[in-house]
């Protein structure tokens, strides 16, 4: 058994072939790598009659699986060889019903890496950062954010120091 797929696979490679990981292909979710350092991806996820609940919407789990893993590979790429990055908590909060078509647009900013890199540096023990991911209908109507905290900590030992450019 592969303990760390991430050992194997180039992480955009990853986020690519996680379209066919059952979860993802299952609700209809499409991922999309929009910048090549891992710092922008784009979910999308068409309404099908297997993602869609008994009042014709999307159904709120498909939703919360568009944002699941996505911070935690972009970071673990972003911060490079010698961090851990996992779930701690995440919620959702439901602000419209969702049809048709929904996406949701992960970016993780410069000045935001050098926050979380500063952190690191500042604490020994992990650190935790919460993102909040809007998750918007083809309208562009909000329909739903979901916040999702990760623990980053450094790994003692392993790997260089990320620097910024």
């Amino acid at each position: 058994m592969i303990k760390n797929p991430l050992t194997y696979l180039k992480k955009r490679h990853l986020l690519w072939a996680i379209n066919f990981w059952p979860p993802i292909f299952g609700a209809g979710i499409r991922v999309k790598v929009l910048k090549p350092d891992l710092t922008e991806v784009l979910v999308t996820m068409k309404q099908r009659f297997w993602n869609t609940s008994f009042v014709s919407r999307h159904f709120g789990g498909s939703l919360y699986v568009m944002t699941d893993p996505f911070y935690m590979i972009m970071l673990l790429e972003v911060l490079g060889k010698g961090h851990s990055v996992i779930d701690k908590a995440a919620s959702i909060r439901y602000l419209k019903a969702a049809k048709g078509k929904v996406s949701a647009r992960f970016k993780l900013t410069e000045n935001e890496i050098e926050k979380i890199i500063e952190k690191l540096d500042a604490n020994e023990k992990p650190i935790e950062w919460t993102f909040d991911i809007p998750i918007i209908c083809e309208k562009g109507i909000t329909v739903a954010i979901v916040s999702k905290t990760l623990s980053v900590k450094k790994i003692k030992g392993l790997g260089p120091k990320r620097t910024l450019n």
